[in-house]
């Protein structure tokens, strides 16, 4: 089963590219991940969502991209595209100029579904409360969610053969009118008329018992996941099995009736139309109705084997439906969608980092990403564009981009974390440890003013620049304090938080290689005295007792760090000093100067 690896958005609707950044907006699914999204209103969820529906259309069917307003009249920016890799390496891109995924046999045997909160908000504009009344589900179970499913062959959406009968009952008259043209005898006008009814009421009829053969089995699965997943002792069945559409001809024009009508047994006890509102309220319908989806393309993708593609793409679904609702569908998920890459959307900040910790126990591997709306300015114009947010940049990155969508106590609380792992980058491992006075065991430090102090020690024994460094200490309690982060109270300000990235920054500076670690054989130094081949060799040996780092600030030249070693010498003494005691004492032993002549 081939799955999505990169995704790559180029000025397509919310998506706004400058020159020269093509690349602006990637998202990256290395193992072909799931994908679990969290945006505000605005930031660009909807056009995610759209991008990879329109591209999958686009491998059937030729129409133009939709592009960023924004971009009318500048010149030289990237081409409007949605660009997808697969798990295979091929690539494929949808854009203003064509679609190299149409009519590839790569997707000619794909499942690609698309549920968006839209389509369950049909839900609420059922009339659920009336008194003795059984809703009617056609427009949102057969119009909406099940408008995927196809005839028995496979070939033909069932919502296609419902239009052809629309459009034939709509048409009705105008038919009946080119039919009996020039045709004078009553009766034979009459034969016509009745030969055009009974076509539609065949073609009605076949529709009919087409729907009942693929909702009988929908139903079965979904009564399953009622009991298994939602604890619901309900049985949900069809009320109106094969008379779905229903035609009149007691008007000048056939009006097609569309109905379906669910009964509904709770506990083995049949409500009642007036119990309705005792149970199927909008959040459970809304459940209902999710689950009705889920069960029909089970059913569908099973029944279409040999698949290229499995796609689920789930966007804000959840909306009215509380956790004891939502967590039976991620169950469901998890044990019968695995063979299928599940896109997922949020609004809902709680439910996110609910369903992100949800799926870390999960068989499902999801990777998680933020968005958030920017202000863009272009010329005259301010506008709003997407930040995508991945947990997988470094914290400085991240840091940046909470910054950029002013979202300062967050910025705060990545740079304190990009703060922490540039320091213990830096120092060696035992420079990283503390000793329990109590029980002498080591452990890490985790404390930032620590590792800071740590830091300042191990800076001046190497003889780095602290000056970058000396307002840590403020910093640290204004924009590095991780306490303020999650108080709604504690103030931070801009310029505070552009210091901060100053500082991270003046860590990044220094660069620091490990050369030798401690297990390493001991170094042997040979030397001619002064160069004089006629004069007596002198063996040195250094025993590193502390890894050894090649150290550079900046422009400033490199450095080895001052870690302690043994130093045999010609003499028989050996020395506990620094590493670059060790070789200034061979040095000036030989006769050169220190440093001037270590090159």
């Amino acid at each position: 089963m081939k799955r999505i690896t990169q995704i790559t958005l180029s000025n397509y609707r919310a998506f706004y590219n400058e020159k020269d950044n093509e690349n602006k907006y990637q998202i990256n699914l290395p193992q072909g991940e799931n994908l679990l999204v969290y945006g505000e209103n605005g930031s660009g969820k909807s056009s995610l969502f759209k991008a990879l529906e329109d591209f999958f259309l686009s491998a059937n069917s030729q129409f133009p991209i939709e592009y960023n307003v924004f971009t009318e009249g500048i010149p030289d920016l990237p081409e409007t595209s949605v660009k997808l890799k697969f798990d295979d390496g091929k690539e494929f891109e949808f854009s203003r100029l064509n679609s190299t995924a149409y009519n590839d046999a790569f997707f000619g045997n794909t499942t690609s579904a698309f549920l968006t909160y839209k389509d369950i908000l049909n839900t609420y504009f059922l009339d659920l409360h009336r008194q003795n009344h059984n809703p009617n589900l056609f427009n949102l179970f057969i119009n909406v969610l099940l408008k995927y499913l196809t005839d028995a062959s496979g070939s033909k959406h069932i919502i296609d053969e419902l239009e052809e009968l629309r459009t034939q009952v709509k048409t009705f008259n105008k038919a009946y009118l080119d039919a009996i043209r020039g045709v004078t005898d009553k009766d034979e006008r009459k034969d016509i008329l009745n030969s055009l009814r009974e076509n539609l009421v065949q073609k009605a009829k076949t529709i009919n018992i087409t729907l009942t053969s693929l909702l009988l089995p929908i139903l079965k699965k979904v009564n399953r996941y009622l009991i298994e997943y939602f604890n619901f002792k309900l049985e949900v069945r069809v009320k109106n099995r094969d008379k779905y559409l229903n035609l009149s001809f007691k008007s000048s024009s056939p009006i097609l009736y569309e109905t379906l009508n669910f009964s509904l047994k709770l506990h083995g006890v049949e409500l009642k139309d007036k119990a309705y509102q005792s149970f199927l309220n909008e959040a459970r319908l809304s459940a209902l109705a999710i689950t009705v989806y889920m069960s029909a393309l089970k059913i569908e993708s099973v029944r279409l084997a040999n698949q290229n593609i499995k796609f689920l793409f789930l966007d804000d679904i959840f909306i009215g439906l509380d956790t004891s609702n939502r967590i039976p569908l991620l169950q469901i998920l998890n044990t019968d969608f695995k063979e299928f890459q599940i896109f997922i959307t949020t609004y809902d900040r709680n439910w996110f980092e609910i369903a992100k910790r949800w799926f870390t126990n999960s068989s499902l591997g999801f990777k998680s990403i933020e968005l958030y709306p920017s202000d863009f300015k272009q010329n005259t114009l301010t506008f709003e564009t997407p930040v995508i947010i991945d947990p997988s940049l470094p914290y400085f990155e991240r840091a940046k981009l909470y910054y950029a969508k002013k979202d300062y106590p967050a910025a705060a609380n990545y740079l304190r974390k990009a703060c922490e792992s540039e320091i213990k980058r830096i120092l060696p491992q035992n420079l990283l440890l503390i000793e329990k006075h109590e029980t002498g065991e080591l452990k890490e430090i985790q404390e930032l003013g620590k590792l800071f102090v740590n830091f300042k020690i191990y800076a001046q024994l190497n003889y780095l620049d602290l000056t970058p460094f000396s307002q840590f200490d403020t910093y640290k309690k204004i924009v590095y304090n991780s306490l303020s982060h999650d108080d709604l109270m504690a103030v931070h300000y801009k310029k505070e938080i552009e210091d901060g990235f100053r500082l991270v920054e003046s860590f990044q500076n220094i660069k620091s290689k490990l050369i030798l670690v401690t297990t390493n054989p001991s170094l042997k130094v040979s030397l001619w005295k002064n160069g004089d081949a006629t004069k007596a060799l002198f063996h040195y040996e250094i025993k590193l007792m502390e890894n050894l780092f090649y150290l550079q600030q900046g422009i400033l030249n490199p450095v080895f760090s001052n870690s302690l070693c043994e130093l045999s010498t010609p003499t028989p003494e050996n020395k506990k000093v620094t590493f670059n005691e060790a070789l200034k004492t061979i040095l000036t032993e030989q006769g050169y100067s220190y440093p001037n002549d270590l090159q």
